[in-house]
């Protein structure tokens, strides 16, 4: 999951409990979510597990989220602007690795030059090859 490097930290320091999302297909509980910290940061930096997934008209998600989504009124106005319903995703587990995973690193290591992470999330089945350079750069 792509996610804005101010929002992925706050994500695994354990401040923002919610992930926002305009959009959000069927994630079943416990889903291991993978942190791609976009922008200028380009690595993956951790991941979390998925609680709970909450969908409501924006203007009640506000209320329910506002403490604990680790972002600032003006910016949910912004991000939601226009969208009639919007998803809160409840961040479990947050786990920062110890050795982020750079751009670079992740394109050598799968041998493709122009791989780019997604833009919102996409899933990747256990045996996908970028869980096996997670485990490398981040044995426990």
């Amino acid at each position: 999951m792509s996610i804005k490097p101010k929002y992925a930290y706050k994500i695994l320091r354990g401040e923002k409990k919610f992930e926002l999302r305009k959009r959000c297909d069927r994630i079943d509980y416990g889903t291991r979510v993978i942190i791609y910290a976009s922008s200028k940061v380009k690595a993956i930096i951790g991941e979390f597990k998925v609680g709970k997934i909450y969908k409501m008209p924006v203007e009640n998600l506000w209320n329910f989220v506002k403490d604990q989504a680790g972002i600032t009124k003006k910016e949910f106005d912004s991000y939601f602007k226009g969208v009639e319903y919007g998803y809160a995703m409840e961040v479990l587990e947050p786990k920062t690795y110890n050795n982020p995973i750079p751009l670079e690193t992740i394109r050598e290591e799968l041998n493709e030059p122009k791989w780019m992470p997604p833009l919102s999330y996409c899933y990747i089945d256990k045996k996908h090859p970028l869980i096996s350079i997670i485990t490398k750069y981040n044995k426990e």
